[in-house]
């Protein structure tokens, strides 16, 4: 066997694992999420000795806390696909699949299934035009006085409905409270 072709198949071989290992920590996190969002709907979190339910999951998800949240949000948002169906997905492709209105979310759930991230972008963007699924990124700017005040009061009633004292939990919650809203036209 060449050098090359060795190297070819050291590379497949580090490929294929990676990309097990990425399934699986996702079906975990999916999973996590569906947890979660269970104790906070059922207010299970106080029979575990928590006032909030933001205090319970620092204490049980910790560093990991805004990845929880994410999955909690996926899980909200793909009720209608069944677990055997997410479990098959990355947990980015579940996450831009929770994007889109639930409507169209059936048509999507094969390619969610099989496809790259990369290819599953182009796919919902093809299917579901001006969605708007790009990254997210940080953003920092100057805004008047009186807006920022407007904004850290909208900031401080999130935190008090969502039972956390995390200004980015209530921000993530203000955000996708305004996604639920507006996604879906039909």
């Amino acid at each position: 066997m060449s050098k090359n072709t060795e190297r070819k198949r050291q590379a497949n071989e580090v490929d294929c694992e990676v990309r097990q290992l990425v399934h699986q920590t996702d079906q975990v996190w999916l999973r996590i999420g569906r947890l979660c969002l269970r104790c906070r709907s059922e207010r299970l979190y106080p029979e575990l000795g928590f006032e909030k339910f933001d205090d319970w999951i620092i204490d049980a998800a910790g560093r990991s806390r805004s990845r929880a949240y994410l999955a909690m949000r996926m899980a909200r948002d793909l009720v209608p696909i069944r677990d055997a169906e997410l479990d098959q997905m990355t947990m980015q492709n579940a996450e831009i699949l929770s994007r889109v209105p639930k409507s169209k979310q059936p048509a999507l759930v094969e390619a969610a299934k099989t496809q790259t991230e990369r290819e599953f972008r182009k796919t919902v963007e093809a299917t579901v035009p001006g969605l708007h699924i790009e990254s997210n990124v940080h953003l920092e700017f100057w805004v008047p006085r009186s807006l920022a005040e407007v904004i850290e009061r909208c900031i401080a009633k999130a935190m008090v409905v969502n039972e956390t004292d995390s200004r980015t939990a209530a921000i993530e919650a203000i955000f996708a409270e305004y996604d639920v809203g507006h996604g879906d036209p039909e």
